[in-house]
């Protein structure tokens, strides 16, 4: 089977081929903006390099986020356009999954290693978006500890550091977007990894977080839509000033 993967919530532009169970191509590109105008090139060029062409594509995988609001809605707009003129199952893949996926894949745990993983990707007003798993040796799924949020740097400090106290023989890991200071009581038990050493794996982990995830198929497509976990900026100030009333 020939599978396709794609994202675009971060600075990271990211596009891969799996043919089977084999990533065999992938393409990645750290940009702040304009991945409108990249994506199509870079899936074009991982599908060059595998020598597959778009009709050979049995299925679609795609990080629907969280990250940049525009970033966002890119890939999983592409993604659905694609299924839906292919009509081919999508395999929608939350972003910070595929990054705790992509951090696995390139520390390669020891042996019996229990390895817990903080996700953040950068939000407005000192928040991050974040999500937690462990995982283990050889073991392409992560178990969740827990699901997508939205938290202030300090509250996630909090989370990861009482993880540490909780589980003082596993290996901690912090995955991030943007500088953030380094949790000093954590000593040398928290390991930070910037999303910019993950760039080559995110294709990988892409995949690896899709294993298990049900795809979508038909006129279920139409009903996907980005993990967007925060209001846009916009909708947000308009409903301070009182000109959009309050969600249901």
């Amino acid at each position: 089977m020939v599978t396709l993967v794609m994202d675009t919530a971060t600075e990271v532009i990211a596009a891969g081929v799996v043919v089977e169970d084999r990533l065999v191509s992938s393409c990645t590109s750290r940009v702040a903006r304009l991945h409108s105008r990249f994506l199509a090139p870079m899936l074009d060029s991982a599908l060059a390099v595998s020598g597959a062409n778009r009709k050979q594509i049995e299925q679609l995988v795609v990080g629907v986020g969280p990250g940049s609001y525009t970033g966002v809605r890119i890939a999983v707009s592409t993604a659905k356009a694609m299924a839906t003129a292919l009509d081919i199952p999508l395999r929608p893949v939350s972003t910070l999954s595929a990054l705790a996926a992509a951090a696995m894949a390139a520390l390669a745990p020891a042996t019996g290693e229990d390895v817990h993983l903080t996700c953040l990707l950068a939000a407005r007003r000192s928040r991050a978006y974040g999500a937690r798993y462990q995982g283990a040796h050889r073991q392409p799924s992560l178990r969740t500890l827990s699901l997508g949020a939205v938290r202030s740097y300090s509250e996630w400090q909090t989370v990861v550091l009482e993880d540490v106290e909780k589980y003082p023989t596993a290996r901690h890991l912090v995955v991030y977007d943007e500088p953030m200071q380094p949790f000093s009581s954590a000593g040398t038990r928290l390991q930070w990894l910037p999303l910019g050493q993950l760039m080559g794996q995110l294709p990988l982990g892409l995949w690896n977080a899709a294993r298990e995830v049900t795809p979508v198929c038909g006129a279920e497509i139409h009903s996907l839509v980005p993990a967007y976990l925060l209001e846009v900026e916009a909708e947000t100030r308009l409903r301070q000033k009182g000109s959009m009333p309050d969600a249901e």
